[in-house]
């Protein structure tokens, strides 16, 4: 690892590695949910997995072992376009895919949670990092705030939420 030694390993930093860059990346609703060009997206995060931790008490210490773990939701920002492409219609229909906000009801999860996936490229485009994202859902929709005194481009925060992810 450059600048770090690790076991009498590395040292130098090595001006020819290449480290990966946020603004590289794709995020693609592989099986429904959003419609291609609806996904003008400005930001996303990288799955977050978390591993709670189960311990044993015995005699005067404690000891603590791997327990079950969860992921924790995935935040996006997207542009809030019109024209051909209605953002904000768009992530509506992908929201009300679990919630029937008109009759307060819900459907069943093989209609609302669809797989994702989110990769990081490299310079000339080809991939670097996968994640598959399985059983994503919509769960918190915010078209956030606007303001006559700023000229900002308007944007929609969706958390989405997951069973699992898979880092290749």
């Amino acid at each position: 690892m450059p600048g770090f030694k690790i076991n009498g390993q590395g040292g130098e930093a090595d001006a020819k590695i290449e480290s990966n860059r946020k603004h590289r990346w794709k995020f693609t609703i592989i099986s429904g949910g959003l419609s291609k060009e609806a996904v003008y997206l400005s930001s996303a995060q990288r799955p977050h997995v978390v591993v709670e931790e189960a311990k044993m008490e015995h005699d005067q210490e404690t000891a603590y072992f791997a327990g079950k773990h969860h992921w924790e939701p995935i935040t996006l920002v997207f542009y809030d376009v019109y024209g051909d492409a209605k953002t904000s219609s768009e992530i509506w229909k992908w929201f009300e895919k679990a919630i029937k906000v008109k009759s307060a009801s819900a459907d069943v999860p093989s209609a609302y949670k669809k797989d994702s996936k989110l990769e990081m490229t490299k310079a000339d485009g080809s991939t670097q990092e996968t994640w598959d994202i399985y059983h994503s859902w919509a769960i918190d929709a915010n078209w956030n705030d606007l303001d006559y005194s700023n000229s900002e481009i308007a944007t929609i925060d969706v958390s989405m939420k997951y069973d699992r992810a898979v880092r290749s």
